[in-house]
């Protein structure tokens, strides 16, 4: 396909050059940089590919249609104005259990079975559900990562979330977040919720994640690094209490 024009893009957010082709059939098509291109779809900007699937294709029966569509998709993120800026926690909590509840709020591992209950109870799990036919082991789990956050709308009155981040030590001084941050090793379910951050969320978050920590900690130093039961460690067993 022959190249026919250079053409330019300028605006006071973006700044490129694109090359125009017209085909056999006199359509004038051109993909825009992929650089470009990239940040107009980080923005939520929808662009078409070419046959080869690069991203930020566009055609049109005229050089200056083809100017004129190229503007006024670019024009979008040129106009757009930053109406919120703002941190949010990504989180996930969950908790794999299954146990009975009576009237009076005594828990037992099985109500068919526990005595002096007369059958006035009702089953409750956690956020996994777990069953005799699907049994799964105990246990919770935690996810949390903060994330800066800028809302944008365009002219047209769309809004969208972009979502970027800092290096490790530009949490505006706030030690908890940073702190956050600091987790490393720690992957989603991908089932995760977001919630605005305040000190007090971030306060929570870690004060969880230091319960999984201590909770470790404590039976190791019991147990042994693998964990491993044994009739020598049963001496030491009182050293849990911590944990209750």
């Amino acid at each position: 396909m022959p190249r026919i024009t250079s053409q330019y893009y300028k605006s006071e957010q973006l700044k490129f050059r694109y090359e125009v082709s017209v085909n056999s059939s006199g359509i004038f098509t051109t993909t825009i940089p992929s650089d470009v291109a990239g940040q107009l779809i980080k923005v939520g900007i929808k662009l078409g590919a070419n046959r080869i699937g690069n991203a930020g294709f566009f055609s049109a029966e005229s050089l200056a249609e083809l100017q004129g569509i190229i503007a006024e998709v670019c024009d979008k993120y040129s106009s757009r104005e930053l109406i919120e800026e703002k941190i949010i926690l990504r989180y996930s909590l969950n908790t794999t259990c299954s146990y009975c509840i009576t009237k009076d709020g005594t828990i037992v591992p099985n109500g068919t079975y526990a005595v002096d209950i007369d059958g006035d109870y009702e089953w409750s799990g956690g956020t996994i559900e777990t069953n005799a036919t699907y049994p799964k082991p105990f246990g919770f789990n935690c996810y949390v990562k903060p994330i800066r956050v800028r809302i944008w709308e365009f002219l047209n009155g769309e809004i969208y979330k972009e979502e970027y981040r800092n290096s490790h030590d530009e949490w505006d001084g706030d030690s908890i977040l940073r702190w956050l941050d600091g987790l490393c090793a720690m992957a989603s379910d991908g089932k995760c919720k977001d919630i605005d951050y305040t000190p007090e969320l971030g306060e929570f978050f870690k004060s969880v994640v230091m319960y999984i920590i201590k909770l470790n900690e404590k039976l190791k130093s019991v147990f042994g690094e693998d964990i491993e039961i044994s009739i020598p460690a049963l001496s030491n067993i009182r050293q849990l209490a911590l944990l209750e």
